[in-house]
């Protein structure tokens, strides 16, 4: 059994267009003698009704009151949404699907409630059901305890959960499908001549995605490097191939993807920055400082210091000011 996992992002799902596009590309593996595995994330983005910040926001976001297990309740409804709806489409073209939550699927992960570590994937259920269907659609984004609690597993999770699948089905590629065409030398919004890359090796693109690169999650893509399997990035707009993630370069593929100097650039956005200067107790300073900002809860990313002065980063705390 040639088994083929492809993951559709947000946008990808967002609307009935948008998933005819997605049935596109699962017909066409579909005649290259694939069995699918179809992984889905939340439909569309905030403000549309089932995203996952959408649901957030009906409890008053992270600051709501719920315990983590409760909230895993709530943000797990908007994958399986997405995946009930979408195979709805593939049964109205007469592809045979059928819908499972992450927890079927047998992905079994931790107890650490929104941020969980998948542990184990019984993939028993699920080659069962693919000697039955065409298309087995995966909430992604969840999982399950041994206890049988709904978990999810954090920003990315729907990467995650394509790429742990793909290990332990063996398949023979993961399709990540975005509103891009692959991975770019740089953010094409920044830099207008920005070029697609045909292929980028794992540890490549685990680098430019922890500096900023938000095409694909690196968790995803490490746990599909433990196995080598390999990661097409691609537009769920277009028949391109996109970009090719892996340690083995194929013959499609000219490029060679380990003796580039430069692979491309990525950046993070929403620093804050601050600069201090002290000059009738600078040996007092840097005390000082870092007992406010802990007091504050605010963390330190980056640092450069002088005798008298510094300058500190912050990648994510809002900082307010009174």
């Amino acid at each position: 059994m040639r088994v083929l996992v492809q993951k559709f992002g947000g946008t990808s799902v967002k609307d009935k267009s948008s998933r005819l596009h997605a049935i596109g590309h699962i017909k066409e593996a579909l005649a290259e003698g694939y069995k699918l595995v179809v992984v889905v994330s939340a439909m569309g983005r905030f403000p549309d009704p089932y995203a996952t910040d959408s649901l957030l926001a009906l409890i008053n976001g992270n600051q709501t009151e719920l315990s983590n297990k409760e909230k895993d309740l709530l943000l797990s409804c908007g994958e399986i949404i997405s995946a009930t709806v979408f195979s709805h489409d593939l049964l109205e073209k007469q592809i045979e699907s059928v819908a499972i939550s992450g927890g079927e699927a047998g992905i079994i992960t931790t107890d650490n409630f929104s941020n969980a570590q998948i542990k184990t994937i019984d993939t028993k259920h699920i080659y069962e059901l693919l000697k039955k269907y065409q298309v087995i659609v995966v909430a992604g984004f969840q999982g399950k305890t041994d206890n049988n609690e709904i978990t999810t597993i954090g920003r990315g999770g729907s990467d995650t959960s394509a790429t742990a699948l793909a290990v332990a089905l063996r398949a023979e590629y993961v399709d990540i499908f975005t509103d891009v065409n692959g991975i770019m030398t740089a953010d094409p919004r920044v830099v207008s001549n920005a070029k697609k890359l045909e292929a980028i090796s794992y540890t490549e693109i685990c680098n430019l995605a922890y500096q900023g690169a938000k095409v694909i999650h690196p968790r995803a893509v490490e746990i599909a490097m433990q196995a080598n399997v390999p990661i097409r990035v691609r537009s769920n707009l277009l028949k391109d191939k996109g970009t090719l993630i892996t340690n083995i370069p194929e013959s499609d593929y000219s490029e060679n993807i380990h003796d580039r100097l430069v692979t491309g650039i990525a950046y993070v956005n929403h620093i804050t920055q601050i600069k201090i200067q002290e000059t009738i107790e600078p040996q007092q300073l840097h005390v000082k400082v870092f007992k406010a900002m802990a007091e504050s809860g605010i963390s330190v990313d980056f640092i450069n210091i002088s005798p008298n002065g510094g300058c500190l980063h912050n990648f994510r705390t809002r900082l307010l000011t009174g």
